[in-house]
């Protein structure tokens, strides 16, 4: 069985100061999935990370396998610009669902999209809120699971805006990143084992 992990981070100038949290909370999302080999030794897992920043969306780590030899690189993490998180999610989104078609072995991989922002939407080209919701559906249909992790806005209307179901509010600070990667990390495990389950009934 095959698992993975999609991170959509905020890099817009607002996250400044939250650097090595930010790095912090993506290495141990990391080293979870790298434990995890050994407790579940039936799952593949495998990784993808953009940022997103003013008119900057990087695809900061490239689609890959995670090993249990992997040493994580940073993310070269640098908070500027505005927040387009509708054209971040739509590039993302659309990207991995293009490369899960085109490879044969992916077809039926588990994906848990993970979110992590300080504001609303304010600055996308490409994509609007309508488009948005109505990819996110189509994803939740195929067993996408979406969370999504804010600070400093209305958390619950931006999630409703854009159809996502797991919300969560955290603290701007380190504590508050910690709690990220705790209940991500717990959070997907779980899913990772009913999925592991199922398929061997």
């Amino acid at each position: 069985m095959k698992s993975i992990t999609l991170l959509i981070i905020d890099e817009s100038g607002s996250m400044g100061g939250m650097e090595d949290f930010v790095q912090e909370t993506y290495h141990g999302i990391v080293k979870e999935m790298v434990t995890e080999l050994d407790e579940m030794p039936d799952l593949q897992q495998f990784l993808e990370v953009w940022t997103f920043e003013g008119r900057n969306i990087n695809q900061r780590i490239p689609f890959m396998e995670i090993s249990k030899d992997l040493v994580p690189t940073d993310l070269r993490y640098e908070p500027m610009g505005n927040t387009p998180l509708y054209d971040a999610m739509g590039r993302s989104l659309t990207g991995m669902k293009q490369r899960m078609k085109s490879i044969s072995s992916l077809k039926d991989a588990q994906v848990n999209v993970c979110i992590i922002t300080d504001g609303l939407e304010n600055s996308s080209h490409e994509y609007n809120e309508r488009r948005i919701q109505r990819l996110v559906s189509s994803l939740k249909e195929q067993d996408w699971d979406f969370s999504y992790y804010g600070t400093d806005h209305e958390v619950d209307y931006a999630t409703d805006s854009l159809n996502v179901d797991q919300a969560v509010s955290f603290e701007k600070g380190k504590k508050g990143f910690k709690e990220i990667t705790n209940h991500f990390n717990g959070y997907t495990k779980l899913k990772k084992n009913m999925m592991l389950n199922a398929f061997k009934k």
